[in-house]
């Protein structure tokens, strides 16, 4: 038995007719507009069960069930064109505040070594940088880039054992 029954005006259905004759729109609004004929209750409506719109339309009885509910609910556009999402499917990256930073690093003068700012320079100096070992800031941002880890060279052993530990902040990932 059929949970929603679909009636539609006669304006409706020469509205659904035109956007089929038309040829003109999306294939899924297209198919939609052809399941919602198939299943009007209205007189002089074909009245199909969803199984028989499935045989005819190679759509599946959910798709046909679906579409009946979504006119149910919002009325005929809701049924054929896709629901809007309330927001973006990947959330922010930057926040306000490193938004800003960021804007302040690209506007400001870029390195000595540079003519312009670049995504690894900024990334050394930059809002998003995480830290790293003191001193030479080169390959401190992507260690992990180079196959081995960069242990520094020289120096009393207390102070190579230290500077390690303070690199291993630059191999941790969030």
């Amino acid at each position: 038995m059929k949970k929603y029954l679909v009636t539609l005006t006669a304006d409706e259905r020469e509205h659904l007719t035109a956007l089929i004759a038309a040829g003109k729109a999306a294939a899924r609004k297209i198919a939609h507009a052809r399941i919602l004929l198939k299943a009007d209750q209205a007189d002089g409506g074909p009245a199909w069960a969803d199984e028989e719109i499935a045989g005819a339309l190679e759509v599946s009885t959910d798709t046909a069930e679906q579409v009946r509910a979504a006119v149910r609910r919002a009325r005929l556009e809701a049924a054929l064109v896709r629901k809007k999402h309330d927001g973006p499917s990947r959330g922010r990256v930057l926040d306000g505040a490193a938004e800003a930073r960021l804007i302040a690093v690209a506007c400001s003068e870029p390195p000595d070594e540079r003519k312009a700012w670049t995504l690894r320079a900024g990334g050394r100096r930059g809002p998003l940088h995480r830290g790293g070992p003191p001193g030479d800031e080169k390959d401190s941002v992507e260690p992990h880039l180079r196959g081995q880890r960069c242990l520094p060279a020289g120096g009393p052993p207390g102070q190579s054992v230290a500077r390690v530990e303070d690199g291993l902040g630059v191999y941790h990932r969030p």
